[in-house]
């Protein structure tokens, strides 16, 4: 690519410069003859219109219907994989058909397209200032159209040495809205903060406290649990105790009043 770029306009040069075909042009030097619009028995140079054509215009206009299909392109790829993606749609209770009017809800579905139209426009408009004055001014001297080209003149003059400065506004755009639109999520985050002071960050106070809250609401729990416990020992204990003395009466045929007043007392004795 850097090549082909590289190359066309090497091989014109050389070639004009064999030639003798550049030559002064109101302010600039460029391919044509001297004297100027000179048709035989010139000094320098021949035939300018059809190098013009060849190495100039041609090639400019080329370049501008290529450019502009291809930012085209680039959008209707956008575009389409968005309607694509639109039979996926996640619709949840804060999004539904009826949230919004239908030209807010095409807005943010097609927020992607809408992004790279625009920064398209934004590629496209340093190449046009740059080449449409020059195009036009031969498109009207070309026709022997009678007009002042001194403003015509003074506007290309003007644009075309800017066309480097336009194109590194341009590619710096995206990392400035990124950038703009950083700080004021940040903005409206600080305020939002300072307008709800329970959405501020906890202090350390309120840290210690809240851990302190929770260690006593475990230690709590933990002796509640070893009470359970410790009562559910002893009921197994009580039971063993009955059984064993139950045992022991039946095997001894015991009386039962002699009975039950033994088994109290040794539960008393235990309590």
């Amino acid at each position: 690519m850097h090549i082909l770029a590289i190359g066309i306009w090497l091989i014109s040069g050389i070639t004009c410069l064999a030639l003798n075909l550049f030559n002064p042009d109101y302010f600039i030097c460029f391919i044509g003859t001297l004297p100027t619009n000179c048709m035989t028995d010139c000094e320098r140079g021949f035939n300018p219109t059809a190098f013009r054509w060849g190495f100039f215009y041609g090639p400019v206009w080329v370049m501008i219907i290529a450019v502009t299909t291809i930012m085209g392109l680039v959008y209707h790829t956008v575009l389409t994989q968005e309607r694509r993606m639109d039979r996926f749609e996640f619709r949840s209770s804060t999004m539904t058909e009826s949230s919004g009017s239908p030209a807010i809800r095409e807005a943010v579905r097609r927020k992607y397209s809408k992004k790279v139209a625009i920064q398209g426009m934004w590629y496209l408009v340093p190449f046009y200032l740059t080449w449409i004055f020059p195009m036009l001014i031969h498109a009207l001297s070309t026709q022997n159209v009678d007009i002042s080209y001194n403003i015509l003149l003074d506007i290309m003059a003007f644009f075309m040495p800017l066309q480097g400065f336009m194109n590194l506004c341009v590619y710096l755009r995206p990392a400035y809205l990124r950038r703009r639109d950083k700080n004021i999520s940040n903005l409206f985050s600080s305020r939002r903060a300072s307008d709800n002071p329970t959405s501020l960050r906890p202090s350390l106070l309120t840290c210690a406290l809240t851990r302190l809250t929770l260690l006593v609401s475990g230690v709590t729990q933990l002796r509640r649990i070893t009470q359970e416990v410790v009562c559910e020992n002893e009921v197994v204990e009580d039971v063993q105790i009955i059984d064993s003395t139950r045992s022991s009466v039946i095997d001894q045929n015991i009386d039962p009043e002699k009975f039950s007043k033994s088994l109290n007392q040794e539960l008393s004795t235990k309590v």
